[in-house]
Parts: structure tokens; sequence; C-alpha cells
């Protein structure tokens, strides 16, 4: 480890190694705490006080306190947008990769969130991930809306530099280029961490073209809107909609 941080960040430092907590026999996890404390009436219990920072269970008094706490999912808003919204509107959504919305769309219809999470299970998302893309879903948060947040905070100096957007762009464009060549996603995370680089760029622009009938032309007006996304093939394709006609 230390051999790891000092390559990357040019300095040793020390550890404390501390042996791994559990709760009547269950290893510690963020899905283990909300639970305790909710079953607990919004209570922090001592289970959960005494594997904790003070300073951590304050917080949570205090936003328990003042109401700040997540409420339950909106499962009509969630299913309904994952159930109807077409493949450019799920490629729109903040971390839903391609193969993600592949499998969303090959398992609808669905009736309950843990169809939803074998969907994503099969795209390779992991719990975390997991949450993270379907609060978006259900909140209609787009990949723009991440851009610009990112962004935002790098002119005001809180992201690290290796957690820049050039940097997750260049991370994802690795990890694309050696998931096809056979590694998994994680496998192609963890060479990317250790150095590893692919030699060609991220595109950051391309030039495309389209072929219409005769018949087609006069469904094209200015400003159109062009949408972008990954159909079933893995081929990149454009969605061109005329207005609807009054």
């Amino acid at each position: 480890m230390n051999e790891f941080l000092y390559q990357r960040f040019g300095k040793k430092m020390k550890f404390h190694f501390i042996q791994e907590g559990k709760v009547d026999g269950e290893k510690i996890s963020g899905r283990l705490i909300r639970r305790e404390i909710l079953e607990n009436n919004l209570q922090i219990p001592g289970s959960v006080n005494k594997v904790l920072p003070e300073s951590t269970v304050r917080i949570l008094e205090e936003e328990i306190e003042k109401g700040e706490i997540p409420g339950t999912r909106n499962l009509d808003v969630l299913l309904k947008r994952l159930n109807t919204s077409s493949r450019h509107q799920l490629l729109n959504t903040a971390h839903l990769n391609a193969a993600a919305v592949e499998h969303i769309i090959q398992g609808r219809w669905y009736q309950a969130e843990n169809q939803v999470w074998a969907s994503l299970r099969q795209a390779g998302y992991g719990p975390v991930l997991s949450r993270l893309a379907l609060s978006c879903v259900e909140e209609d948060v787009t990949r723009k809306e991440i851009y610009e947040l990112i962004k935002n905070y790098e002119k005001q100096g809180i992201i690290p530099p290796d957690q820049t957007m050039e940097r997750v762009i260049e991370r994802d464009w690795y990890v694309a280029s050696m998931v096809e060549k056979g590694l998994t996603s994680s496998e192609a995370h963890e060479k990317f961490q250790e150095g590893s680089r692919t030699r060609d760029e991220p595109l950051y622009s391309f030039d495309a073209g389209l072929h219409l009938r005769s018949f087609e032309l006069s469904s094209l007006n200015e400003g159109m809107e062009a949408h972008l996304y990954v159909d079933k093939r893995g081929v990149l394709a454009c969605e061109l909609k005329p207005l609807a006609v009054k």
C-alpha cells in the first residue's frame, strides 16, 4: 500500500488497521446502518452508535431532527420511466451506460424495484452504482447536469487532479476499449489505476452523414433535435423526430 501511495503522491503514510466490525454477526455496511435506524423509529440505536464516529452520529441526528432524510423511492415514477423511456432518453440519464440501458430494455416490463436490480447486475453494476443510477432515473438527472456540476467543482478547486472531467473521460475511454478486448469493466478499471493507457485518444467529436430517401426530405426542419444513442447492436445511432403536426 505504501509503495502504491508513494508512487502516486510522493510520500509515505502511516496506517492503523482496525478489525472489521459486525452487528449481530452481519458485516457493517451503509445498508445495515440505515435499516437499524429505520427499524428504531429514526432514532440512533446503540448498535449503530458504537460503530460510527461521534461527528457522524451528531450529523445524522441533526438531519433527522430537521426532517432532511431521504424518504422511500417514488416507485411509480421510477418504474414508469424505466418501462417507457426510449433508448436515447435512458442513455441521457446520468450513470447509465449502454450495457445497462440494453439490459433494462430487455428486462421490461418492470413491476418491482428488485427486477431492475437484476437487470443492472447483468450489466455489471454493483450495489452502490445501482442505487446511484436508480436515483438519477427517479429524479431525472442528466449526464449534462453531472458534467456541468463536476466542471463547476473543478473551477472551485474541489475536485482532485486525478478526478477531473478529462480524467473521467480518459478512464471511461480506456475501460470501453479494454472491454472490447474481453476484459471486464472492473479489470480494466484496475489496470487504469495501475497506470495502463491505450494509444488511442478519447474522441471528443466526430463527423457523420445521413442518407435520406426523397419522401423523407419534407419531414426535415431547421433546428430539429438529433438524439444520439447506442442501439441494440452496439452501433452508434441517431434519432430525428419531426414536430407533430397540429
